[in-house]
């Protein structure tokens, strides 16, 4: 079980440092592109971590049901992140 965690943070570590590619689309005005990687650079791995701090045994669930798995104060650090601007 704890060798499926190491690893779950291995990739996430690994996805996050890929959140540049989230910048570089941005650059090139291909916004649809940009939401994908942000999605998955971005908040899919702030979404994971939250899950393994709080919740193991759903850590696999990704948005699905975040807001009651999870302490509020995570919840609307998620919400931060997840909002699309006005």
């Amino acid at each position: 079980m704890l060798r499926r965690y190491k690893a779950l943070l291995k990739k996430m570590k690994y996805r996050y440092a890929q959140h540049a590619r989230v910048l570089k689309y941005v650059r090139r005005g291909l916004y649809p592109e940009a939401f994908a990687y942000y999605q998955r650079y971005v908040l899919e791995p702030l979404v994971s971590l939250s899950r393994m701090r709080y919740m193991l045994a759903y850590t696999d669930y990704g948005l699905v049901h975040i807001s009651q798995h999870t302490p509020k104060e995570s919840v609307e650090k998620l919400t931060y992140f997840a909002r699309c601007p006005r």
